[in-house]
């Protein structure tokens, strides 16, 4: 059974389940089951996290979009890299990195169709 009733469901989450956008040593040691239950519900358009201090960006054979964002303590003292700024349109979302940060835009399709 699915949860899903015509939503984009998106997963936040500190530690990263996606072993594309890094390396073993910071995925969760149970990536496998939850990106499995992930996996079984097509509502699911992204999961965004942190934990390595470094971006990154993958999508997943299911079309998951995995989203890691910059640590705020390697941010220069004086810079806006502190946030990024999420857009909600009715056919994508957009995540807006600061200018001076070294965060990058994604943009992400909620009709799977992937990354415009």
């Amino acid at each position: 059974m699915s949860f899903c009733i015509d939503l984009d469901v998106t997963f936040v989450g500190h530690i990263l389940i996606s072993v594309t956008s890094s390396t073993l040593v910071c995925i969760v040691w149970n990536f496998n089951k939850i990106l499995e239950i992930l996996h079984k519900h097509h509502c699911v358009l992204a999961y965004l996290s942190g934990h390595t201090h470094h971006g990154a960006y993958s999508r997943d054979k299911m079309g998951i979009h995995h989203v890691v964002f910059p640590s705020v303590i390697e941010a220069a003292p004086i810079s806006s890299a502190e946030h990024a700024t999420v857009l909600l349109y009715p056919n994508r979302v957009v995540i807006k990195a600061p200018e001076d940060s070294d965060m990058f835009d994604v943009i992400m399709d909620v009709n799977r169709g992937g990354v415009l």
